[in-house]
Protein backbone atom coordinates (compact mmCIF):
# COMPACT_ATOMS: atom_id res chain seq x y z
CA UNK A 1 0.00 0.00 0.00
CA UNK A 2 2.89 2.31 0.98
CA UNK A 3 4.63 1.59 -2.21
CA UNK A 4 1.94 2.11 -4.42
CA UNK A 5 1.06 5.40 -2.76
CA UNK A 6 4.39 6.89 -3.65
CA UNK A 7 4.09 5.98 -6.60
CA UNK A 8 0.82 7.46 -7.32
CA UNK A 9 2.24 10.86 -5.77
CA UNK A 10 5.24 11.13 -7.63
CA UNK A 11 7.21 13.58 -5.74
CA UNK A 12 9.26 16.22 -6.79
CA UNK A 13 12.76 14.99 -6.81
CA UNK A 14 11.67 11.59 -8.86
CA UNK A 15 10.76 13.88 -11.88
CA UNK A 16 13.90 14.19 -13.01
CA UNK A 17 14.84 10.77 -12.61
CA UNK A 18 11.83 10.13 -14.83
CA UNK A 19 12.72 7.28 -18.09
CA UNK A 20 10.90 5.48 -20.95
CA UNK A 21 10.69 2.89 -18.84
CA UNK A 22 8.68 3.54 -16.03
CA UNK A 23 5.87 3.20 -18.46
CA UNK A 24 6.23 -0.29 -17.75
CA UNK A 25 6.75 -2.48 -14.49
CA UNK A 26 7.66 -6.29 -13.67
CA UNK A 27 4.90 -8.39 -12.67
CA UNK A 28 6.07 -12.61 -12.14
CA UNK A 29 8.98 -11.59 -14.36
CA UNK A 30 7.26 -10.62 -17.29
CA UNK A 31 7.26 -6.42 -18.60
CA UNK A 32 3.62 -5.15 -18.88
CA UNK A 33 2.29 -1.57 -19.57
CA UNK A 34 1.64 0.52 -16.78
CA UNK A 35 -1.16 1.95 -18.85
CA UNK A 36 -2.71 -1.10 -21.00
CA UNK A 37 -5.16 1.38 -22.50
CA UNK A 38 -1.96 3.95 -23.50
CA UNK A 39 -1.73 2.94 -27.11
CA UNK A 40 -6.00 3.13 -27.46
CA UNK A 41 -5.84 6.48 -26.75
CA UNK A 42 -3.28 7.20 -28.40
CA UNK A 43 -5.01 5.48 -31.72
CA UNK A 44 -8.04 7.82 -30.95
CA UNK A 45 -6.43 10.68 -30.56
CA UNK A 46 -4.55 10.32 -34.29
CA UNK A 47 -7.99 9.41 -35.35
CA UNK A 48 -9.91 12.80 -34.28
CA UNK A 49 -6.88 14.85 -35.14
CA UNK A 50 -6.53 13.44 -38.52
CA UNK A 51 -10.81 13.72 -39.38
CA UNK A 52 -10.56 17.61 -37.91
CA UNK A 53 -8.04 18.31 -40.94
CA UNK A 54 -10.10 15.95 -44.28
CA UNK A 55 -13.60 17.17 -42.53
CA UNK A 56 -14.66 19.42 -45.22
CA UNK A 57 -14.81 22.88 -43.92
CA UNK A 58 -17.47 24.88 -44.41
CA UNK A 59 -19.42 28.23 -43.67
CA UNK A 60 -20.47 27.05 -40.14
CA UNK A 61 -17.37 24.53 -39.35
CA UNK A 62 -13.66 25.72 -39.60
CA UNK A 63 -10.83 25.33 -37.01
CA UNK A 64 -9.40 27.44 -34.96
CA UNK A 65 -13.22 28.55 -34.46
CA UNK A 66 -14.25 28.86 -30.91
CA UNK A 67 -18.17 28.77 -31.83
CA UNK A 68 -17.86 26.99 -35.09
CA UNK A 69 -19.14 29.54 -37.40
CA UNK A 70 -17.36 32.29 -38.20
CA UNK A 71 -15.12 31.65 -41.54
CA UNK A 72 -17.11 30.79 -45.12
CA UNK A 73 -14.97 28.12 -47.49
CA UNK A 74 -13.78 31.19 -49.28
CA UNK A 75 -10.93 32.48 -46.50
CA UNK A 76 -9.85 29.28 -46.35
CA UNK A 77 -9.38 29.33 -50.29
CA UNK A 78 -8.34 32.78 -50.56
CA UNK A 79 -5.59 31.94 -47.69
CA UNK A 80 -4.15 29.08 -49.28
CA UNK A 81 -3.92 31.10 -52.68
CA UNK A 82 -2.13 33.57 -51.01
CA UNK A 83 0.31 30.93 -49.15
CA UNK A 84 1.12 29.61 -52.79
CA UNK A 85 2.54 33.04 -53.66
CA UNK A 86 6.14 33.41 -52.61
CA UNK A 87 7.05 37.24 -52.75
CA UNK A 88 4.18 38.27 -51.03
CA UNK A 89 5.36 36.46 -47.80
CA UNK A 90 8.61 38.81 -48.34
CA UNK A 91 7.12 42.25 -49.67
CA UNK A 92 6.06 44.60 -46.50
CA UNK A 93 2.42 44.10 -45.93
CA UNK A 94 0.05 46.89 -46.56
CA UNK A 95 -2.35 47.78 -43.77
CA UNK A 96 -5.96 48.15 -44.77
CA UNK A 97 -7.10 50.45 -42.02
CA UNK A 98 -11.20 50.20 -41.13
CA UNK A 99 -13.29 52.05 -38.75
CA UNK A 100 -16.16 51.70 -37.17
CA UNK A 101 -17.87 54.32 -34.90
CA UNK A 102 -20.97 52.63 -32.87
CA UNK A 103 -22.45 53.26 -29.66
CA UNK A 104 -24.54 50.46 -29.72
CA UNK A 105 -24.00 47.67 -26.90
CA UNK A 106 -25.19 44.86 -29.28
CA UNK A 107 -22.41 43.43 -30.70
CA UNK A 108 -23.71 41.39 -33.38
CA UNK A 109 -23.58 43.88 -36.28
CA UNK A 110 -20.03 44.28 -35.38
CA UNK A 111 -19.31 40.17 -35.92
CA UNK A 112 -21.34 39.84 -38.48
CA UNK A 113 -19.07 43.49 -40.35
CA UNK A 114 -16.03 41.98 -39.19
CA UNK A 115 -16.54 38.55 -39.98
CA UNK A 116 -18.26 39.24 -43.51
CA UNK A 117 -15.20 41.45 -43.93
CA UNK A 118 -12.42 38.71 -43.09
CA UNK A 119 -14.06 35.76 -44.82
CA UNK A 120 -14.36 37.74 -48.53
CA UNK A 121 -10.74 39.39 -48.02
CA UNK A 122 -8.11 37.54 -50.26
CA UNK A 123 -5.39 38.69 -47.31
CA UNK A 124 -7.18 39.07 -43.93
CA UNK A 125 -3.92 39.62 -41.84
CA UNK A 126 -4.16 42.68 -43.44
CA UNK A 127 -7.19 44.41 -42.45
CA UNK A 128 -6.69 46.38 -39.00
CA UNK A 129 -10.24 47.06 -37.32
CA UNK A 130 -10.44 50.25 -35.14
CA UNK A 131 -13.48 50.52 -33.40
CA UNK A 132 -14.46 54.21 -31.99
CA UNK A 133 -16.60 53.18 -28.97
CA UNK A 134 -17.69 54.69 -25.62
CA UNK A 135 -14.96 54.12 -22.36
CA UNK A 136 -17.56 51.89 -21.05
CA UNK A 137 -17.45 49.26 -24.02
CA UNK A 138 -13.59 47.75 -23.80
CA UNK A 139 -14.97 44.75 -23.20
CA UNK A 140 -15.96 44.82 -26.82
CA UNK A 141 -12.52 43.70 -27.92
CA UNK A 142 -12.26 40.78 -25.13
CA UNK A 143 -15.04 39.24 -27.37
CA UNK A 144 -14.08 39.86 -30.41
CA UNK A 145 -11.12 38.94 -30.40
CA UNK A 146 -12.69 35.72 -28.72
CA UNK A 147 -14.90 35.00 -31.83
CA UNK A 148 -11.75 36.49 -34.15
CA UNK A 149 -8.26 35.12 -32.25
CA UNK A 150 -6.64 35.67 -35.28
CA UNK A 151 -8.16 39.51 -36.62
CA UNK A 152 -6.49 42.49 -35.77
CA UNK A 153 -8.68 44.89 -33.59
CA UNK A 154 -8.49 47.39 -31.54
CA UNK A 155 -10.80 49.97 -29.43
CA UNK A 156 -9.69 53.43 -30.53
CA UNK A 157 -8.20 55.17 -27.85
CA UNK A 158 -7.14 59.11 -29.18
CA UNK A 159 -9.40 61.55 -27.52
CA UNK A 160 -12.57 62.89 -28.85
CA UNK A 161 -14.53 65.61 -27.14
CA UNK A 162 -17.86 63.98 -27.85
CA UNK A 163 -19.22 67.25 -25.56
CA UNK A 164 -17.73 69.24 -27.91
CA UNK A 165 -19.48 67.43 -30.69
CA UNK A 166 -22.89 67.09 -29.25
CA UNK A 167 -22.88 71.17 -29.17
CA UNK A 168 -23.09 71.10 -32.83
CA UNK A 169 -26.19 68.44 -33.19
CA UNK A 170 -29.75 69.97 -33.55
CA UNK A 171 -32.99 68.06 -33.90
CA UNK A 172 -35.99 69.06 -34.78
CA UNK A 173 -39.12 66.78 -34.37
CA UNK A 174 -40.63 68.33 -38.13
CA UNK A 175 -37.57 66.96 -39.77
CA UNK A 176 -38.06 63.61 -40.76
CA UNK A 177 -35.14 62.55 -39.05
CA UNK A 178 -35.28 59.46 -36.95
CA UNK A 179 -34.10 60.21 -33.25
CA UNK A 180 -31.90 57.66 -32.78
CA UNK A 181 -29.68 59.53 -35.38
CA UNK A 182 -29.07 62.20 -33.01
CA UNK A 183 -26.38 59.64 -31.24
CA UNK A 184 -22.39 61.97 -31.83
CA UNK A 185 -20.91 58.28 -32.77
CA UNK A 186 -22.83 58.99 -35.77
CA UNK A 187 -21.03 62.42 -36.47
CA UNK A 188 -17.36 61.23 -35.45
CA UNK A 189 -16.58 59.75 -38.87
CA UNK A 190 -16.10 63.02 -39.66
CA UNK A 191 -13.50 63.90 -37.26
CA UNK A 192 -11.45 61.09 -37.94
CA UNK A 193 -9.29 62.64 -40.53
CA UNK A 194 -8.19 65.10 -38.11
CA UNK A 195 -7.49 63.03 -35.21
CA UNK A 196 -5.88 59.99 -36.70
CA UNK A 197 -3.48 62.18 -39.34
CA UNK A 198 -0.67 59.49 -38.82
CA UNK A 199 -3.24 57.17 -40.85
CA UNK A 200 -3.07 58.31 -44.61
CA UNK A 201 -5.52 56.06 -45.64
CA UNK A 202 -8.84 54.62 -44.36
CA UNK A 203 -12.31 53.32 -44.48
CA UNK A 204 -14.78 54.51 -43.20
CA UNK A 205 -17.86 51.89 -42.96
CA UNK A 206 -21.32 51.99 -40.76
CA UNK A 207 -22.12 49.58 -38.13
CA UNK A 208 -24.77 48.13 -40.39
CA UNK A 209 -22.92 46.73 -43.40
CA UNK A 210 -22.20 43.47 -44.67
CA UNK A 211 -18.96 43.38 -46.76
CA UNK A 212 -19.40 40.44 -49.62
CA UNK A 213 -16.14 41.46 -51.65
CA UNK A 214 -12.50 41.71 -50.97
CA UNK A 215 -12.09 45.01 -48.94
CA UNK A 216 -8.62 45.48 -50.47
CA UNK A 217 -10.20 46.34 -53.92
CA UNK A 218 -12.28 49.54 -52.13
CA UNK A 219 -9.33 50.55 -50.65
CA UNK A 220 -6.82 50.45 -53.41
CA UNK A 221 -9.22 52.68 -55.19
CA UNK A 222 -7.83 55.92 -56.83
CA UNK A 223 -9.01 58.72 -55.58
CA UNK A 224 -8.02 61.04 -58.25
CA UNK A 225 -6.70 63.94 -55.89
CA UNK A 226 -10.27 63.99 -54.05
CA UNK A 227 -10.24 63.84 -50.27
CA UNK A 228 -13.00 61.01 -49.83
CA UNK A 229 -14.34 58.52 -52.27
CA UNK A 230 -18.12 57.12 -51.86
CA UNK A 231 -21.13 55.61 -53.85
CA UNK A 232 -23.26 57.65 -55.54
CA UNK A 233 -26.93 56.70 -55.56
CA UNK A 234 -29.15 58.49 -58.63
CA UNK A 235 -32.41 57.07 -57.15
CA UNK A 236 -32.02 59.73 -54.79
CA UNK A 237 -31.14 63.82 -55.55
CA UNK A 238 -30.37 66.75 -53.37
CA UNK A 239 -34.17 67.81 -54.01
CA UNK A 240 -35.23 65.61 -51.29
CA UNK A 241 -33.04 66.96 -48.38
CA UNK A 242 -32.69 70.40 -48.68
CA UNK A 243 -34.29 73.70 -48.79
CA UNK A 244 -32.73 75.37 -51.88
CA UNK A 245 -34.11 78.70 -51.22
CA UNK A 246 -32.23 79.15 -48.04
CA UNK A 247 -29.39 77.53 -49.85
CA UNK A 248 -29.34 80.12 -52.35
CA UNK A 249 -29.42 82.57 -49.69
CA UNK A 250 -26.32 81.41 -48.22
CA UNK A 251 -24.30 81.61 -51.19
CA UNK A 252 -24.98 85.28 -51.80
CA UNK A 253 -23.50 85.99 -48.87
CA UNK A 254 -20.62 88.19 -49.44
CA UNK A 255 -17.32 88.71 -47.45
CA UNK A 256 -16.17 87.31 -43.93
CA UNK A 257 -20.05 85.75 -43.87
CA UNK A 258 -19.19 83.61 -46.94
CA UNK A 259 -16.75 80.77 -46.14
CA UNK A 260 -14.18 79.53 -48.70
CA UNK A 261 -15.93 76.23 -49.08
CA UNK A 262 -18.56 77.35 -50.27
CA UNK A 263 -18.97 76.35 -54.12
CA UNK A 264 -18.80 78.93 -56.33
CA UNK A 265 -22.20 77.75 -58.24
CA UNK A 266 -24.99 77.05 -56.89
CA UNK A 267 -26.14 73.43 -55.51
CA UNK A 268 -27.68 71.07 -58.42
CA UNK A 269 -31.10 70.37 -56.75
CA UNK A 270 -30.75 67.19 -59.39
CA UNK A 271 -27.54 65.98 -58.24
CA UNK A 272 -27.54 62.96 -57.29
CA UNK A 273 -27.29 61.78 -53.21
CA UNK A 274 -24.13 59.92 -52.31
CA UNK A 275 -24.10 58.00 -48.86
CA UNK A 276 -21.80 58.54 -46.01
CA UNK A 277 -21.82 54.92 -44.37
CA UNK A 278 -18.67 53.50 -47.11
CA UNK A 279 -16.23 55.79 -47.49
CA UNK A 280 -12.51 55.84 -48.37
CA UNK A 281 -10.76 58.82 -47.01
CA UNK A 282 -7.23 60.81 -47.67
CA UNK A 283 -6.46 62.55 -44.30
CA UNK A 284 -3.95 64.69 -46.04
CA UNK A 285 -6.50 65.92 -48.56
CA UNK A 286 -9.22 65.92 -46.11
CA UNK A 287 -7.88 67.98 -43.73
CA UNK A 288 -6.25 70.58 -46.38
CA UNK A 289 -10.04 71.16 -47.99
CA UNK A 290 -11.38 71.41 -44.19
CA UNK A 291 -14.24 69.32 -44.65
CA UNK A 292 -14.59 68.50 -40.90
CA UNK A 293 -14.88 72.74 -40.51
CA UNK A 294 -17.13 72.46 -43.29
CA UNK A 295 -19.22 70.49 -41.76
CA UNK A 296 -19.94 71.70 -38.42
CA UNK A 297 -20.37 75.15 -40.05
CA UNK A 298 -23.38 73.56 -42.01
CA UNK A 299 -24.78 71.85 -38.97
CA UNK A 300 -24.18 75.17 -37.40
CA UNK A 301 -26.81 76.95 -40.29
CA UNK A 302 -29.21 74.07 -39.57
CA UNK A 303 -28.88 75.08 -35.62
CA UNK A 304 -29.53 78.73 -36.64
CA UNK A 305 -32.09 78.56 -39.40
CA UNK A 306 -35.94 79.61 -38.50
CA UNK A 307 -37.03 76.80 -40.87
CA UNK A 308 -35.14 73.15 -41.87
CA UNK A 309 -32.45 73.95 -44.12
CA UNK A 310 -32.35 70.28 -44.55
CA UNK A 311 -34.40 67.15 -43.39
CA UNK A 312 -34.67 63.36 -43.48
CA UNK A 313 -31.39 62.94 -42.20
CA UNK A 314 -28.95 64.98 -39.62
CA UNK A 315 -25.01 63.60 -40.49
CA UNK A 316 -26.01 62.68 -43.90
CA UNK A 317 -26.92 65.89 -45.76
CA UNK A 318 -23.92 68.58 -44.05
CA UNK A 319 -22.00 65.63 -45.19
CA UNK A 320 -23.42 66.06 -48.91
CA UNK A 321 -23.10 69.82 -48.70
CA UNK A 322 -19.58 69.71 -47.55
CA UNK A 323 -18.19 67.07 -49.84
CA UNK A 324 -20.25 68.63 -53.06
CA UNK A 325 -17.82 68.62 -55.83
CA UNK A 326 -15.11 67.41 -54.01
CA UNK A 327 -15.44 62.96 -54.11
CA UNK A 328 -14.58 60.65 -56.24
CA UNK A 329 -17.52 58.15 -57.07
CA UNK A 330 -17.28 55.06 -56.30
CA UNK A 331 -18.79 51.98 -58.35
CA UNK A 332 -22.45 51.90 -56.78
CA UNK A 333 -21.90 47.98 -55.56
CA UNK A 334 -19.39 49.27 -53.03
CA UNK A 335 -22.72 50.13 -51.00
CA UNK A 336 -26.26 49.28 -52.04
CA UNK A 337 -28.05 50.82 -49.63
CA UNK A 338 -31.88 50.79 -47.58
CA UNK A 339 -31.83 47.15 -47.09
CA UNK A 340 -32.95 48.00 -43.69
CA UNK A 341 -36.36 50.14 -45.15
CA UNK A 342 -40.07 48.76 -45.62
CA UNK A 343 -40.75 50.59 -48.88
CA UNK A 344 -39.14 52.99 -51.95
CA UNK A 345 -39.94 55.86 -52.26
CA UNK A 346 -41.77 57.52 -55.71
CA UNK A 347 -38.58 58.83 -56.74
CA UNK A 348 -36.63 55.67 -56.57
CA UNK A 349 -39.76 53.93 -58.15
CA UNK A 350 -39.35 56.24 -61.57
CA UNK A 351 -35.54 56.15 -61.44
CA UNK A 352 -36.12 52.29 -61.70
CA UNK A 353 -38.60 52.04 -64.27
CA UNK A 354 -37.10 55.08 -66.76
CA UNK A 355 -33.64 53.88 -66.18
CA UNK A 356 -34.21 49.80 -66.11
CA UNK A 357 -37.76 49.15 -67.12
CA UNK A 358 -38.16 47.92 -63.53
CA UNK A 359 -41.69 48.15 -62.65
CA UNK A 360 -41.93 47.77 -58.64
CA UNK A 361 -44.54 48.72 -56.10
CA UNK A 362 -44.08 50.49 -53.33
CA UNK A 363 -43.51 47.97 -50.47
CA UNK A 364 -41.63 45.70 -50.08
CA UNK A 365 -38.50 47.19 -50.65
CA UNK A 366 -36.42 46.15 -53.43
CA UNK A 367 -32.73 46.33 -54.40
CA UNK A 368 -32.50 44.67 -57.51
CA UNK A 369 -28.67 44.68 -57.50
CA UNK A 370 -28.07 43.04 -54.21
CA UNK A 371 -27.07 39.84 -55.04
CA UNK A 372 -24.12 40.55 -57.20
CA UNK A 373 -23.08 43.90 -54.59
CA UNK A 374 -19.39 43.97 -52.89
CA UNK A 375 -21.45 46.04 -49.87
CA UNK A 376 -24.74 45.46 -48.40
CA UNK A 377 -25.65 48.52 -46.45
CA UNK A 378 -28.70 48.42 -43.94
CA UNK A 379 -29.58 51.38 -43.40
CA UNK A 380 -32.90 52.56 -42.08
CA UNK A 381 -34.89 51.82 -39.20
CA UNK A 382 -35.39 47.98 -39.45
CA UNK A 383 -32.34 45.90 -38.70
CA UNK A 384 -32.19 42.02 -39.03
CA UNK A 385 -30.58 41.35 -35.56
CA UNK A 386 -33.73 43.55 -33.94
CA UNK A 387 -36.24 41.09 -35.62
CA UNK A 388 -36.27 37.59 -36.24
CA UNK A 389 -33.45 34.81 -37.51
CA UNK A 390 -36.64 33.14 -39.51
CA UNK A 391 -39.32 34.47 -40.72
CA UNK A 392 -42.74 33.44 -40.18
CA UNK A 393 -45.46 32.82 -43.17
CA UNK A 394 -47.94 35.65 -41.25
CA UNK A 395 -44.56 38.25 -40.85
CA UNK A 396 -43.95 40.67 -43.73
CA UNK A 397 -41.19 40.90 -45.81
CA UNK A 398 -39.38 43.90 -45.24
CA UNK A 399 -37.12 44.18 -48.32
CA UNK A 400 -36.05 42.01 -50.96
CA UNK A 401 -32.33 41.46 -52.57
CA UNK A 402 -31.56 40.72 -56.12
CA UNK A 403 -34.53 40.70 -59.14
CA UNK A 404 -38.14 40.55 -57.41
CA UNK A 405 -38.87 37.28 -59.15
CA UNK A 406 -36.08 35.59 -57.57
CA UNK A 407 -34.51 38.05 -54.81
CA UNK A 408 -33.70 37.01 -51.61
CA UNK A 409 -35.40 38.28 -48.04
CA UNK A 410 -32.32 40.85 -47.32
CA UNK A 411 -32.18 39.75 -43.44
CA UNK A 412 -31.04 36.37 -44.96
CA UNK A 413 -28.01 37.58 -46.45
CA UNK A 414 -27.24 38.96 -42.94
CA UNK A 415 -27.79 36.04 -40.86
CA UNK A 416 -25.84 33.83 -42.82
CA UNK A 417 -22.81 35.65 -40.85
CA UNK A 418 -23.99 34.76 -37.40
CA UNK A 419 -24.43 31.16 -36.56
CA UNK A 420 -27.34 30.35 -34.00
CA UNK A 421 -24.80 29.69 -31.42
CA UNK A 422 -22.96 33.11 -32.01
CA UNK A 423 -26.07 34.56 -31.67
CA UNK A 424 -26.85 32.88 -28.17
CA UNK A 425 -23.38 34.35 -27.23
CA UNK A 426 -23.82 37.76 -27.98
CA UNK A 427 -27.86 38.34 -27.93
CA UNK A 428 -27.35 39.08 -23.96
CA UNK A 429 -25.70 42.17 -24.78
CA UNK A 430 -28.54 43.46 -26.85
CA UNK A 431 -30.91 43.78 -23.52
CA UNK A 432 -28.50 46.88 -22.33
CA UNK A 433 -29.71 48.83 -25.29
CA UNK A 434 -33.13 47.35 -24.55
CA UNK A 435 -33.20 48.46 -20.79
CA UNK A 436 -31.47 52.32 -21.60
Amino acid sequence: MEATTRRLSLKANEVSSWTPDSLFQEKDGVRRSAWPMLPCLLAVLFLALLGMHIWPSGRSLLWGDPLRAWDPHVKVAGLAVTHNIKPEAKAPQKRVHIFVCTDEYDLRPLAVLINSTISNAMHPDRLHFHMVMPADRLFTRKYLKYLFPKAHIEMASKFIDIHEVNKHITFRNDSGARKELISPYNFLPFYLPEVYKDIDRFIYLDSDIVVKGNIENLYNTDLEGNAAAAVEDCSQRFAIYFDFAQLDEIQAREGLDRPAWLPPEPFDPKACVFNRGVLVVDSKRWIEENITSAIIWWMDEFQKSERNLYKAGLSQPPFLLALYGKHKVLDGMWNVRGLGRPNLSELEREYFFNTFSMNYTRKPFVSPFADTAHILHFNGAYKPWKGKRKREITDGIVSLCGRKERGLECAELWWEYLSPTANDFLKPFAKKTTSE
